[in-house]
Parts: C-alpha cells; structure tokens; sequence
C-alpha cells in the first residue's frame, strides 16, 4: 500500500537527511505503526452474520399477515428458480483445450 504524507519543507528534508546517514526511514516508519493499536477485524462472515440478525430483527416486527406475505413471495421467488433452472443450458466444453 502507499501512503501519501503532506510533510513540512522541514520534515521533508529530516527524511532525506536520515536516508542521506543510512537510516532506515520506511523500517523506521513501519515500527511506530506496529506500536499503534489494532484495527478491528471486519471478515465477511462478520458482515453476515450481522445482516442476518438485521433481517431477524426486521422479521420479528412483522405482523402475522405481513409474514405470510413475505412467506409468499420467496415462494414464488423459488419456484421462479426451479422452473428456470430447467431451461437453463450448460455449453459442451469438452472439445475445447
């Protein structure tokens, strides 16, 4: 990753002075970002599960007719899918190298 810095005429010249005597800048740089406090983990699984508990949450607000109207449309979404499925074609690949 590169990181753009706005730096000072000052602290540009420190950097280049440093480099100049053989220092390490970007070692340098990277140990003081090690010393700096983790970043929360955010995985996929994390991001869906929560969406899932939103859905609940969403779900648990619903009253009875509401439901069975939701209840309804996914299954007519799936049968949507069922009954496209057969039409679907899958292309040869086999003579291809």
């Amino acid at each position: 990753m590169i990181l753009t810095l706005n730096l000072t005429i000052e602290e540009e010249r420190r950097i280049q002075e440093a480099r100049r005597k053989g220092i390490d800048v970007d070692a340098m740089i990277r140990r003081v970002i090690a010393g700096l406090p983790a970043a929360e983990a955010h995985s996929r699984e994390d991001k869906t599960l929560e969406l899932f508990a939103q859905w609940q949450k969403e779900a648990e607000t619903l009253t009875p007719e509401q439901a069975a109207e939701e209840d309804a449309g996914w299954d007519e979404i799936m049968q949507n899918v069922q009954k496209e499925r057969l039409h679907l074609t899958i292309p040869d690949l086999s003579d291809h190298e």
